[in-house]
């Protein structure tokens, strides 16, 4: 069943160097709610970022880089007037040669035309680098020539490629040509929920039950990356249970895929084969496309094949199997399969639509019927995978046992990035002490873009014991930091009672209090969360307000009474855009009691903090008086009405948002005041509160005692 696959997402991006903070350990908080955008200092779309003179962008596969930078450029041609500059989308992922750049750079006619001027400004994006890769090892060298024929002023370049395989020769000559100081590094970041939400309506799915069922099904982190959210939408729309094994989901996925004739320029024969055969001709254009690094296929029969192209004569011949029957495969059918929803034309020219096609290449090696060494032999070199094969040979060591046997033998890098669920416990713990022995050598691996939530398959019976030396004994800081994040990823509730004590222990360093104080409150029991009480009201400065954090998340609200955490946050604001303000405003009132709403009301009204977008103190007031003015509670009204007045007594204002839309913000404001009139006490206060209902403000605030 076809599905809509351009959505109105505004993808977003963050320094490669940069924290991520994620929600349920997977969907980005919506940048776009003013609040959640606090959480990720730093992060930006691709339209604000056009200025800068370099970009490098990457991500992980099927996380929609292409997707994003089509979006951007289109969005500029629409709208020329509003982006100041010419935007030129280049895919090089079919170039081969030195000749092809040039003829896609040099001999673009926008290029040329600005390049042979002294005026205005171009941006210009190259996408998919690392698709390109493979067939010409030399492009960075390439790249490099190009750039140097273009004139430096007013040129704005974007490079995307798939994390982890951006040639570190280009970054020098990058540095080079622009300056150090003007090459910036991005990532780019997961879906929001509300990015979610949208496909699933856009699809005609009720985004609510849908939701719903990735909760349940704990399959988060495929509904936050676009190509595995169109294969839980297909799954969804057909009414069918969504697959918690990825596997099957992309089985399902692309057998789908393979029954879609998008256009029906693209469908003018009949089909001649059936669903099992088009997968099997699919694996074979797969293993052809990926291991002979020719990701263009030319259906002209009449046209020969130009290096990283192959024909789709070359292709057919000789036979498959299907269900245990041996089937020829001929032009024709070759055909078919291109024509369906797995790949996309340009003229005769196909290419893959979707990163299936690792899968594909796996899937079709293992049913195969070769030995084992030949195909490990076919995504190895000198024993190691190298990055364009990382992705097939992550499906391999998923679908064969034997596989993944010799491949943590030779590469447990490559393992750790492929699917561990199949994986035996001895495995995983190979791969565990891989691991530690890395941060004993201070290896760049382990400060890699979202390498700990790699750690969550990694759970064996034997990790707590594993993990409980390193962390208490190993000289090296990083190993004993990997140790303690691989613990946290798999919730080992055995170490917690230790990480307790590491987190109170003034000796240690703070980053490993800090993560050891993290996973406490995430994993540990009462008694041991309990324990980290003193860390959540002690006095701090500077970086140990990220311990206090930790430990507040812990014992919030079952070892800490509001009045607890009033004292130990102390009469000052806080920032939102700082951890301790993050915890005011967004975790404070989550699991607070009722009763502890009106004491919490009163004491706002007399703090007197300002209405600001960034305080932490309004937030929360904002979010209090909404839920407490909800609720049956007549001490809550009551003290709801003592934060209006103080609000509107002293800023004018009765919410953050009343800067925007103030004459609005103000009649809603006196129109609750005047509605809570009938709730308070004091006939002074009465009497005031209806003067504010009229209209009748005084900017001057009075001494609100006498109320």
């Amino acid at each position: 069943m076809k599905l809509t696959r351009k959505y109105p997402w505004r993808r977003y991006w963050l320094p490669s160097d940069s924290i991520l903070y994620l929600d349920d350990d997977a969907y980005l908080p919506d940048p776009a709610e003013r609040y959640l955008a606090s959480l990720n200092p730093g992060i930006s779309d691709l339209a604000a970022l056009r200025e800068k003179p370099c970009k490098i962008l990457s991500g992980e596969s099927g996380m929609g880089k292409s997707s994003a930078v089509n979006a951007d450029a289109s969005d500029v041609q629409e709208n020329p007037a509003g982006s100041g500059n010419q935007i030129v989308l280049v895919d090089i992922g079919g170039t081969t040669s030195l000749t092809d750049l040039q003829a896609l750079i040099l001999n673009d006619p926008v290029i040329r035309e600005w390049n042979a001027t002294d005026t205005g400004t171009i941006n210009i994006h190259l996408d998919s680098l690392d698709e390109a890769i493979p067939a010409y090892s030399a492009i960075a060298k390439g790249l490099a020539f190009v750039f140097r024929q273009l004139r430096r002023e007013g040129l704005r370049l974007t490079i995307a490629c798939r994390t982890g395989e951006f040639p570190p020769v280009l970054d020098g000559d990058l540095d080079s040509f622009f300056g150090q100081d003007n090459v910036s590094r991005w990532q780019l970041l997961p879906l929001s929920r509300s990015d979610i939400r949208k496909a699933a309506v856009q699809n005609g799915i009720d985004a609510d039950a849908f939701m719903e069922a990735v909760w349940r099904g704990n399959l988060q982190p495929l509904a936050a990356r676009p190509i595995t959210l169109d294969l839980l939408l297909r799954a969804a729309r057909s009414g069918e249970a969504l697959l918690t094994d990825v596997r099957a989901l992309y089985e399902r996925g692309c057998r789908e895929l393979l029954s879609e004739y998008p256009g029906s320029s693209r469908s003018t024969q009949s089909h001649r084969l059936d669903i099992d055969q088009r997968m099997a001709v699919a694996g074979r254009v797969a293993c052809v496309t990926v291991l002979g690094a020719q990701m263009v296929i030319d259906a002209d029969p009449r046209e020969g094949s130009d290096v990283g192209t192959v024909t789709a004569r070359a292709i057919a011949g000789d036979q498959e199997m299907a269900k245990g029957n041996a089937f020829g495969v001929g032009y024709d059918d070759v055909l078919e399969v291109l024509k369906t929803g797995l790949f996309t034309a340009t003229g005769k020219r196909f290419r893959w639509v979707h990163k299936s096609y690792e899968f594909m290449t796996a899937r079709h090696i293992c049913v195969s019927g070769m030995k084992t060494r030949n195909k490990v032999a076919l995504v190895t070199a000198a024993g190691r995978v190298p990055a364009p094969l990382r992705g097939v040979a992550g499906w391999l060591t998923a679908l064969d046992a034997a596989v993944r046997s010799e491949i943590l033998r030779t590469d447990p890098e490559a393992l750790l990035q492929s699917d561990l669920s199949l994986a035996t416990d001895s495995q995983k713990a190979e791969v565990v002490s891989w691991l530690i022995r890395e941060g004993e050598a201070s290896s760049p691996l382990l400060y890699e873009f979202g390498i700990s939530q790699k750690y969550r398959s990694l759970k064996h019976p034997e990790l707590g014991a594993q993990l409980a030396s390193v962390i208490e004994s190993s000289t090296s800081m990083l190993a004993r930091q990997c140790a303690i994040e691989v613990a946290d990823a798999c919730g080992v509730e055995a170490l917690q009672p230790r990480l307790a004590t590491l987190a109170l222990d003034e000796r240690e360093p703070l980053h490993l209090r800090i993560a050891a104080a993290s996973s406490v409150g995430d994993h540990g029991d009462d008694v041991t969360r309990a324990r980290l009480l003193p860390l959540a009201v002690m006095p701090v400065t500077g970086d140990e307000e990220r311990l206090k954090v930790r430990a507040l998340k812990a014992v919030w609200p079952k070892f800490c009474s509001w009045e607890d955490a009033k004292n130990a946050l102390g009469g000052s604001d806080y920032s939102l855009t700082t951890g301790l303000g993050r915890f005011v405003g967004f975790d404070l009132l989550e699991r607070m009691k009722a009763e502890e709403w009106a004491p919490a009301l009163v004491w706002l009204a007399d703090a007197g903090h300002p209405v600001s977008r960034l305080s932490a103190w309004s937030k929360f007031g904002d979010r209090l008086v909404d839920k407490a003015g909800r609720s049956d509670e007549a001490t809550a009204h009551r003290a709801v009405v003592d934060v209006a007045l103080a609000r509107l007594l002293d800023f004018e204002d009765m919410f953050v948002d009343s800067g925007k839309h103030e004459d609005r913000t103000r009649a809603v404001a006196r129109g609750f005041a005047a509605g809570r009139c009938c709730r308070s006490g004091a006939e002074a206060r009465q009497q005031h509160l209806c003067r504010l209902a009229a209209g009748q403000h005084r900017k001057a605030p009075p001494d609100r005692s006498r109320f």
